[in-house]
């Protein structure tokens, strides 16, 4: 018991070091499972030694056995409501923005998890098929991978949306997210809203937008949010322009250089990012890349938006960390297939 307790609080310190350092990696994400689950972990070791005290309160045990037995019925549900809330999201979306490809993720991932939990197991018992067996069991591990990279991306997204202390700001940069002709939409609006919020909070602080010209936009992204914020009240010599950039690299970095041309700025000037809640932990693992240390602020979506919009960010992370991610499936796959021939052999050898 002590010593499981003296690993909990070492992850947890762990934990709160990387929260202090540099949040901006899935450790951070691990390292907070990790924690919480050791800590359960502990908890029902507890439980379990104190049970004979603890039955003389039987309240208290009628709450532990109603907790276990609703964790038991989530964990057996969970796969269905998942393909039943994602098959949902995925119609709902296509009904409110259309049938586009970006607007079928949600969609596509409920189809897939169907066809690999439900159909392929169902195929499996009927044709018995090593080979087919083997396929299935090998794509459950490259699944299994993904969900739990998705799952601390989802954790990491969050805890980087925490920003407890005060942090002085010198800039806001507000992304750019697309325009309609020459007007920012209700999703680029809300960024803008978030930036201005964030802005007003830090006195002496600039707010850059940035955000280039699309082939069917009017004017420069940048442009159209600064007129946005101006009706907004923000003061025109309180605005940065940057509409030379494309993509969310090129806005940081845009943005960041800047920052260090204006007059009277520190060599390295604090700025956060403002964007939306999805997008947040992607765009500072960009900036982290190009050695860039910087914050982020996440304003609110639509939630049947928001989750096509985090699978298709969760991707977008994927591609650009797809080094490491090719590298970790090739071990996988060497060692599966390592365990098969070991299979096989001693199989052979036990007739």
């Amino acid at each position: 018991m002590v010593y499981l307790l003296i690993i909990v609080l070492f992850f947890a310190g762990v934990f709160f070091y990387i929260m202090k350092k540099d949040k901006r990696t899935l450790m951070s994400g691990v390292f907070f499972v990790l924690t919480l689950l050791l800590l359960g972990i502990w908890v029902m070791f507890l439980i379990f030694k104190y049970s004979q005290v603890l039955s003389n309160y039987p309240l208290i045990m009628s709450i532990i056995g109603i907790l276990a037995a609703i964790l038991v019925i989530l964990l057996i549900l969970l796969p269905i409501l998942l393909i039943i809330f994602l098959f949902y999201n995925g119609i709902k979306i296509m009904l409110k923005e259309g049938f586009k490809s970006r607007n079928v993720l949600s969609l596509a991932f409920s189809i897939f998890l169907f066809l690999y939990l439900i159909i392929w197991p169902r195929f499996n018992q009927i044709s018995s098929n090593d080979i087919a067996s083997d396929i299935y069991f090998y794509v459950g591990m490259l699944a299994l991978y993904f969900l739990f990279l998705m799952m601390m991306y989802t954790l990491s997204n969050m805890l980087n949306l925490m920003n407890f202390k005060k942090k002085d700001l010198d800039f806001v940069v507000v992304l750019g997210a697309g325009l309609i002709k020459d007007k920012v939409t209700p999703l680029l609006a809300g960024r803008i809203d978030k930036g201005i919020e964030v802005y007003e909070k830090n006195e002496n602080s600039k707010i850059i937008f940035s955000g280039g010209k699309g082939s069917d936009e009017l004017v420069a992204e940048g442009v159209a949010m600064a007129r946005y914020a101006i009706e907004k009240g923000v003061p025109k010599d309180e605005i940065l322009i940057e509409d030379k950039s494309k993509n969310t690299k090129e806005n940081i970095l845009f943005s960041y250089n800047m920052m260090k041309s204006q007059p009277n700025v520190k060599e390295v000037p604090k700025f956060a990012i403002a964007t939306n809640s999805y997008h947040v932990f992607r765009a500072l693992v960009i900036a982290k890349s190009m050695g860039i240390d910087c914050i982020g602020y996440g304003s609110r979506s639509k939630w049947y938006f928001t989750l096509n919009a985090f699978i298709r960010e969760f991707i977008g992370y994927i591609h650009y960390t797809r080094k490491r991610h090719i590298n970790r499936i090739i071990v996988i796959t060497i060692l599966y297939f390592i365990v098969i021939l070991l299979t096989q052999v001693l199989s052979k050898f036990a007739i």
